[in-house]
């Protein structure tokens, strides 16, 4: 994870204080209700908020959600503003006030992880991935095997071997657009990390990225265009459509993420640790011989938004040796 994420991570104890701080004057309030003699249906309304609050908190850390940090906001000070009258002191007394302070704070707050999580976002778009890093080129070249999906620094540097590769068409407004859908075997199908020992030998910024135990927490990788969506990309009209077209093509694929309006936008779903995202992908189509077959050379980013982070800044490479040709379907 790097270090604006985890410059967003630092406020999550702040707002974890001022939810606890909250919930502790909501107590104090309905006590102070209690003594007042009010009606019992006014003390189960006011537990309505609190419920909320929490649903909210949980959204944020868990998700960084941010149309529930927004709406907890607008709440807060709405709520605040109407119990900033002079029944706030006159009533409620110092009960009244350190609850108005309460709501003050926690909304506060959160303002501020909005601020910093939109400034995140706006990093996130001017980072360039559109190049694939000088780290993978040299790991291309100097590793790469055939038939093996690799992952750049994760726990296996040996790759994984590919299970299930399929190379499919379809048509979509008389053009022909391509399928992938690719299976690896078991992360630790050839080598068993001991994850006791790699515990012990952690670092404490270790990310999820270098650790075997999350990897091996979901089993293997399902990269696919077709398996949970309908996806692929688009290669050319039926009529220009035939081999000869395909030896040798390159193609950029989903190079501007951060333009999809869903998630069904992208080309291919990815589930690696957990359903991740994955784009800025680059193939390369090169026939052997004469044949209707072809090796397939992919590489691209992937962004583990399933642990929460949305920067792409991991890759994988491959090559897919004798892939046959599809025709149309």
């Amino acid at each position: 994870m790097n270090s604006k994420q985890n410059d967003l991570k630092l406020l999550y104890p702040y707002l974890t204080f001022s939810v606890m701080l909250y919930f502790f004057a909501e107590v104090f309030i309905n006590y102070k209700v209690h003594l007042l003699g009010r009606e019992d249906n006014l003390t189960i309304y006011m537990l309505i908020p609190p419920c909320f609050v929490l649903v909210a908190y949980y959204r944020i850390i868990k998700y960084r959600d941010r149309f529930f940090a927004v709406f907890l906001v607008l709440s807060l000070f709405q709520r605040g503003i109407n119990n900033s009258s002079s029944e706030l002191i006159d009533v409620y007394g110092i009960h009244g006030i350190f609850f108005f302070l309460s709501q003050l704070n926690i909304a506060g707050v959160t303002v501020l992880y909005l601020y910093r999580e939109e400034k995140l976002r706006k990093n996130i778009i001017k980072i360039d991935y559109k190049k694939i890093s000088e780290e993978l080129e040299e790991f291309m070249t100097d590793n790469l095997k055939p038939n093996r999906i690799y992952f750049l620094n994760n726990p296996w540097p040996e790759g994984h071997p590919i299970k299930q590769f399929d190379w499919e068409t379809k048509i979509v407004d008389n053009d022909v657009w391509f399928h992938f859908h690719l299976e690896s075997e078991d992360y630790d199908s050839e080598r068993e990390i001991d994850d006791n020992v790699e515990e012990e030998d952690d670092e404490d910024d270790s990310s999820d990225w270098e650790a075997s135990i999350v990897w091996n927490n979901y089993h293997s990788c399902t990269l696919s265009s077709n398996d949970w969506h309908d996806g692929g990309f688009k290669i050319c009209s039926i009529d220009d459509y035939n081999i000869e077209k395909i030896d040798g093509l390159e193609i950029d694929v989903d190079m501007s993420p951060e333009e999809f309006e869903d998630h069904d936008d992208s080309a291919f779903h990815i589930y690696l640790c957990g359903h991740d995202s994955v784009a800025y992908h680059h193939i390369n189509f090169q026939r052997i011989d004469n044949s209707d077959y072809f090796d397939i050379h992919w590489k691209g980013r992937i962004a583990l938004t399933y642990s929460g982070e949305e920067e792409f800044e991991h890759e994988f490479c491959l090559i897919k040796e004798k892939v046959k040709f599809p025709s149309i379907k």
